[in-house]
Order: C-alpha cells, then sequence, then structure tokens
C-alpha cells in the first residue's frame, strides 16, 4: 500500500487497491491530540435552584410551627388537668377529718338514703326522688360529725366566692331560722314551768279540799327519785374506779413478767457464755466388748466432765466384766458460741 500528498491507498474489501482523494478523508485542518494552553478557557460553574426547593421549605416550617403548638397545647392541658388534680385532692382532705374512719360512716348514710327511698316507694315521683339524698344529708351529721360540719364549711365558703348575693340570702335564712328555734325551745321551758306552777296549785287546791298531803308526796318522790340518782351515780363512780385499779393491777403484773422474763434471758445468756468459755477436750470413746473393739465415737467434752470421767475409770473394780471404755484426749480450743451476741427466745 502506498501513501502520497495528494491521494491515500485503501484496500477494498475484495483486496483491490483504491485511491481517494485526501479532502474526502480529513476535511478542515488537522487537530492535534492535545488543545493548546491559549486555546484554555476559564469554566464557570453556574448554580440553578430547584423551584420546589422554597415550596418543601416553607412546608417544613409551617409542619414544624403547627407540631410544636400543638405540643405547648397538649403540655398546658397536662399541667391543667396535674393542678386540677392536685386541687381536688387538697379540697378532699379538707373536707374529709383524719379522725373519723370513713368505711363504716359512709355505709350507715348510704344505707338511710335506701331507707329513705325503700319508705317512699309508694309517693309521687318527687319524694321518691328527693327522699334518699334528704336522708342521708340528715344522717351524716350523726355518723360523721367533723365531715359533715367541714362540708357546711367548704360550701359557705363556696357560696361567699362565686355567689356573694346568695350566701347573703342563705345567711339571713339561717340566723331567721336559729332565732326561731331558739324561742321554740324557750316557750318549750316557759311551758314546762307553767306546767309545774299549775301542777303545784293543783296539788294545794287538792289538799286545802281534801286535807291530803299531797306535796310531801311529791316531795319524797322527788327526794327518792334524786337519791336514787345520786346513788347510781356513785356506783358507776365506785365500778370506774375498781376496773382503773384492776387495769392497773394487770398492767403491774405485766411488767413484773416482763421484767422477771427479761431477767431470765439475761442469765440464759450469761450462762450461755459462761458454758462457751470453759475449755473442750474431744475424746475418743471406744466401745469393747472381751477384748474385742465394737464401736468408737469422738464427743467434746468439757474438763470437769473428763476428769469425773477419768476417776471413775480408776476407780472401777478390775474384776467388772462391763463393756470397757477406751479415751483418748485430744485437747481443743474452746469454740466460741455461734450465738453469741444474738438474743435468745
Amino acid at each position: 500500500m502506498a501513501v502520497s500528498a495528494a491521494t491515500t491507498v485503501a484496500l477494498a474489501d475484495d483486496g483491490a487497491a483504491a485511491a481517494a482523494p485526501a479532502s474526502s478523508v480529513h476535511p478542515g485542518p488537522q487537530l492535534p491530540i492535545y488543545s493548546s494552553a491559549d486555546e484554555a478557557k476559564p469554566v464557570v460553574l453556574v448554580e440553578t435552584v430547584n423551584p420546589l426547593t422554597e415550596h418543601i421549605t416553607t412546608a417544613r416550617e409551617a409542619t414544624c410551627n403547627a407540631l410544636g403548638s400543638a405540643r405547648s397545647v397538649v403540655e398546658d392541658g397536662v399541667s391543667r388537668w396535674i393542678g386540677f388534680e392536685r386541687k381536688v385532692e387538697g379540697e378532699v382532705k379538707q373536707i374529709v377529718s383524719p379522725d373519723e374512719s370513713l368505711t363504716p360512716g359512709l355505709i350507715y348514710v348510704a344505707v338511710a338514703g335506701l331507707t329513705g327511698s325503700v319508705l317512699t316507694r309508694t309517693r309521687s315521683f318527687p319524694v321518691r326522688f328527693l327522699a334518699p339524698p334528704v336522708f342521708a344529708l340528715a344522717a351524716l351529721p350523726y355518723f360523721l360529725p367533723k365531715t359533715a360540719h367541714n362540708l357546711r364549711q367548704y360550701v359557705s365558703d363556696a357560696e361567699d366566692k362565686h355567689f356573694p348575693e346568695f350566701a347573703e340570702k342563705h345567711d339571713r335564712i339561717n340566723n331567721a331560722l336559729e332565732l326561731h328555734w331558739q324561742l321554740a325551745l324557750d316557750k318549750l321551758r316557759g311551758a314546762g314551768q307553767d306546767v309545774s306552777a299549775w301542777s303545784d296549785k293543783a296539788v294545794e287546791s287538792v289538799e286545802s279540799a281534801t286535807g291530803l298531803k299531797m306535796a310531801e308526796a311529791v316531795r319524797v318522790g322527788q327526794e327518792r327519785v334524786e337519791a336514787a340518782a345520786a346513788r347510781a351515780k356513785q356506783e358507776v363512780e365506785r365500778a370506774a374506779e375498781k376496773a382503773k385499779a384492776k387495769a392497773n393491777e394487770t398492767a403491774e403484773k405485766a411488767k413484773e413478767k416482763a421484767n422477771e422474763a427479761a431477767a431470765s434471758i439475761k442469765s440464759a445468756r450469761e450462762e450461755v457464755k459462761e458454758a462457751a468459755a470453759q475449755p473442750v477436750e474431744v475424746k475418743t470413746l471406744a466401745i469393747t466388748i472381751d477384748n474385742t473393739p465394737v464401736a468408737q465415737v469422738d464427743v467434746p467434752l468439757p474438763v470437769e466432765v473428763s476428769d469425773k470421767l477419768a476417776a471413775l475409770k480408776e476407780t472401777k473394780a478390775p474384776e467388772d466384766k462391763a463393756p470397757e471404755v477406751k479415751e483418748e484426749k485430744k485437747v481443743e480450743e474452746p469454740a466460741k458460741p455461734k450465738d453469741e451476741g444474738k438474743r435468745l427466745v
């Protein structure tokens, strides 16, 4: 294959040489592999903002603000509820007296309300509706007097705070009722005095008409009644004094028994300490019959018992055919008691 400046020789598919003009193969000026330094131009980066960024930012900020507002509302509601619970708890503690037990008292009040419902079961609807609370409120001061007083005071304070006009009317009504009640009591006392005066006049008229001493009989009866009341009072006082003396005597006996028990416990502890402080010898007792060993036992014995046992063995008769006891002494230090410092029961 031959290449010239004007033509280019190439091989065709069939192997024949073909000539083509140079301009048809390389049109224009021939470019080098690398561009020159003169032709290098600075690259400018153009930042293009996504149009969705602003919308996403706005939506995120709105969502965060909404969640923050909801959280603050929830926290405010929780704090208010906690404050309400504490307020109710304080008011309940203020009303309920700690000196009274609510368990039987409330049961009795509920039974009184049910009694009102049972007694008015055949009446009209308003009576049947109002009877249970009326009976319960009437029984509350009897079974729970301090709690009822605190409840009345709480209701009165609530009226003075929220309904001052109604509280004034209520106070006037209460004062009027109390005044009428005192007047009724005074009238009853006056009526009793009038009845007593009329009875005295009647007795005097009967005495003047019949000559019988009715006033003397009435006076004697009154004196007897007063004497019987005085004797009953003295008997009650004597019984109370006897009961008090018996209680004191029982308490003294119980105290003496407790002191005796404490002294016995103390002496027992001292005896245990003394027994634990004594030296102990471990002896091996071997039982033999006809010079044949049968058993061997290690027994811890105090020194005094060990000496007595040795003396008894020395004084034993030689012709006695009872089982022989061989002793092997092992002296050990006294063991400390495990229950030292503990209370013996």
